[in-house]
């Protein structure tokens, strides 16, 4: 049942996005959004893929600038032969700064273009069976990164929207 209700929770994050408004961006404009990825590129199996939210404030015609933050989950099992076995439970939080580019705007949707950099702190914590190995201490880690995209939204009434 928890499995079920974590999928749902997971594929409304996806589908929905919160909008202050669905007309063409312009100086002023504001737009708050939530929503989770398909697929992680962190290291190991995806236990939390990642989810975002982020605040855009029009700056432009067409234009937006904003902030971001979100988290990921991940987990790295190995299993050896000899019975032993290690486990890394990965914490990923990010934030960051964005700007987008509404390339089309219309009452119902928006197609959009955008770059976002940030840093990601990671946390890891080691596990394992092997009583020569349980002392071993976890580590963190974190660094700067950038990305680039492409999206778009259907606004199915104001002021709720679905990312495609």
């Amino acid at each position: 049942m928890k499995r079920t209700k974590t999928i749902f929770v997971a594929l409304c994050a996806i589908l929905l996005s919160i909008s202050v408004t669905a007309q063409n961006y312009d100086l002023g404009d504001m737009n708050a959004n939530a929503g989770m990825a398909a697929f992680s590129s962190f290291t190991g199996d995806t236990k939390l893929p990642p989810a975002m939210v982020s605040f855009e404030f029009g700056t432009g015609y067409n234009i937006a600038t904003g902030v971001f933050g979100g988290i990921s989950t991940s987990q790295e099992n190995i299993n050896l032969s000899n019975g032993k076995s290690y486990s890394w439970d990965h914490q990923n939080l990010f934030f960051g700064v964005r700007a987008m580019y509404y390339a089309y705007s219309s009452a119902d949707i928006n197609f959009y273009l955008g770059s976002l950099t940030g840093y990601n702190s990671v946390t890891s914590e080691f596990s394992s069976d092997d009583i020569d190995e349980r002392n071993v201490n976890s580590s963190d880690a974190g660094g700067i990164f950038y990305s680039v995209f492409a999206g778009g939204r259907y606004f199915f009434s104001d002021p709720w929207g679905r990312l495609r």
